[in-house]
Order: structure tokens, then C-alpha cells, then sequence
């Protein structure tokens, strides 16, 4: 059903990131299944959405060794670029288990990765994942706390929609969830992909603008400049601006 969300958020001209194992893009017996497959994401790229990773295979990952759980992620890294001909910045961890070693070998191959539950008691952010028994009004709730609180980043994830696959969530419930957010918040808050969050939050805090009368002046470390050199996006540019 991905390609029913991501015309939903066409339809508010919002973009989704997707993360996908990437596994199944050279296996025939998934591409007979659907064998528009490639083309499909692909056209999720141009109309702005982010295709990321969830490893090769959605191994979990804390139950294989180091070197296993290396090659699913840096692998999947490489199918994307293989396929997609871009190098993707974020992932997402398979049954969402990870620990601090599984982090730093995957910040190997990617930015960041979009937990599904509060990472490092971070209190700026929050993570709010999709479950069948949620309904926009749980969903309405919590969003309205976030905009109330003094948190930064909010991360809503969840898997598939109208009762197919794990923990499936409504077409009306996400239309609803989405007219809500461009009706209500529009001028409040930011929607956007997952990598270009994590772009921004890494410029902000690596990049100093001093105004002068006349110019302003953009200061960018070597950091950053070694970020942008690996991941050529215009956005990330435009995101600073």
C-alpha cells in the first residue's frame, strides 16, 4: 500500500519518507509480485519523498553478530545507490531493537536513524508510532502536546494502511491526521522528510550567521562542508536558507 500513502501526501503536498529492505528490489519472485516495483519508487523521488533503508533482509540486528549486522546496513546502502543512484541518508531499525554499538556502525553508512522510541531521553524530541487501535482523536491529542511543549522534532512512523501488514492504520484516519496538520499548523511547524530534518538539525548546529549592515554571513565548519560534499542535495542548501 505505499503507493496509496504516498498519494495521500501528494494530495497535501507533503512528503513521506519510506524505508524500504532493500533485499526484495533484486529478488524476481518479489519484482514478479509487483513489477513495477523500481518504477514506483523512483517516481516516489521525484515527487520529493525519501526513500531510506530497513536493512537487506529486516534482520534484527541485535541478534546477529557485528560483521552481519555491518553488511545488512552498509549493503542496503549500496542497493539504494545501486538502484536510485543516490546515496541515502537515513534508516530505520528492523523490529526497532538497536544498541549503542548497532548506532555507531550506523553512522557508518548513514546521517541518522528514525527511532521509533525515545532515543538518548532526548526531550526535545518526540516519537509517536502507529498502532490499530489508535484513532485520529489519540492522534489529534498528542500532536496538540507536542505543539504545546517545548520539544523540536516530532516522529511519526508506522508501516502499512487498511488492515494489511503489522499494526495497519486507516486511509480516513491518516487523511484526517493530515487535514488537521495543513489546516491547524500550517504556519507552526515544518513537515517534511526525515533526511532533510536531520540535514537541517546539523546545519543549525554547524553553521554560524552573523549579520552585517548590508550582508549576512554564513559561516560553515569543515564538518559540514565534508556532509555536503557526500550528500549533494540542493535542499540541504535551500533547508539553511
Amino acid at each position: 500500500h505505499s503507493e496509496e500513502v504516498a498519494e495521500i501526501f501528494d494530495n497535501y503536498r507533503l512528503p513521506a519518507t519510506f524505508y524500504i529492505n532493500t533485499a526484495g528490489l533484486d529478488n524476481i519472485k518479489n519484482r514478479i509480485k509487483h513489477p513495477f516495483l523500481l518504477s514506483m519508487y523512483k517516481d516516489f523521488l521525484k515527487h520529493g519523498h525519501e526513500i531510506g533503508t530497513h536493512t537487506k533482509h529486516h534482520v534484527n540486528l541485535v541478534k546477529v553478530s557485528l560483521g552481519e549486522a555491518e553488511k545488512e546496513m552498509s549493503s542496503s546502502s549500496k542497493d539504494i545507490q545501486k538502484h536510485f543512484g543516490y546515496l541515502p541518508t537515513t534508516m530505520s531499525y528492523p523490529t526497532s531493537h538497536y544498541n549503542s554499538q548497532l548506532d555507531s556502525l550506523m553512522r557508518l553508512s548513514y546521517l541518522d536513524c528514525r527511532y521509533t522510541v525515545l532515543h538518548d531521553s532526548d526531550s526535545l524530541v518526540r516519537y509517536i508510532h502507529v498502532r490499530s487501535d489508535f484513532d485520529f482523536d489519540y492522534y489529534k491529542k498528542n500532536l496538540d502536546a507536542f505543539m504545546s511543549s517545548n520539544a523540536n522534532l516530532y516522529v511519526f512512523g508506522g508501516h502499512q494502511l487498511d488492515g494489511n501488514g503489522y499494526e495497519p492504520m486507516s486511509s480516513k484516519t491518516l487523511n484526517s491526521l493530515l487535514t488537521y496538520i495543513v489546516s491547524k499548523y500550517q504556519d507552526d511547524c515544518w513537515v517534511s522528510t526525515y533526511e532533510d530534518v536531520v540535514m537541517y538539525r546539523i546545519l543549525r548546529e554547524n553553521v554560524s550567521i552573523v549579520n552585517h549592515p548590508g550582508i549576512v554571513d554564513v559561516k560553515i565548519n569543515n564538518k559540514v562542508k565534508r556532509i555536503l560534499s557526500k550528500y549533494i542535495h540542493a535542499h540541504a542548501y535551500l533547508t539553511l536558507c
